[in-house]
């Protein structure tokens, strides 16, 4: 399964599988790789379209500062939970 939420979105990401299935994730990416996805009106802010950090890496250094709209994709599995390696948590904010 294939997430994307632009950069401007005020909403966050929402990934979901349901019950009795958790997320995996089998890949990242934030940047901008694509002059497609993602439109934006204000003009030089596409024209970018090589900053970007996939993984673990530290988004910041990449692409703070180049003025490049960006987005954000995740690539997830809903897999039962005995299928994960580990167990995290996130401490994320729960949405109102």
């Amino acid at each position: 399964m294939k997430e994307r939420q632009c950069e401007s979105c005020n909403s966050a990401m929402r990934l979901d599988c349901g019950p009795g299935r958790v997320i995996k994730i089998a890949g990242a990416f934030y940047g901008r790789l694509d002059s497609e996805l993602c439109p934006h009106a204000t003009p030089g802010t596409m024209d970018v379209t090589t900053c970007y950090i996939s993984g673990l890496g530290i988004v910041a250094d990449a692409c703070d500062g180049k003025g490049t709209y960006k987005y954000l994709e995740v690539d997830y599995l809903c897999v039962l939970p005995e299928e994960v390696d580990f167990e995290a948590n996130c401490n994320c904010p729960t949405p109102p």
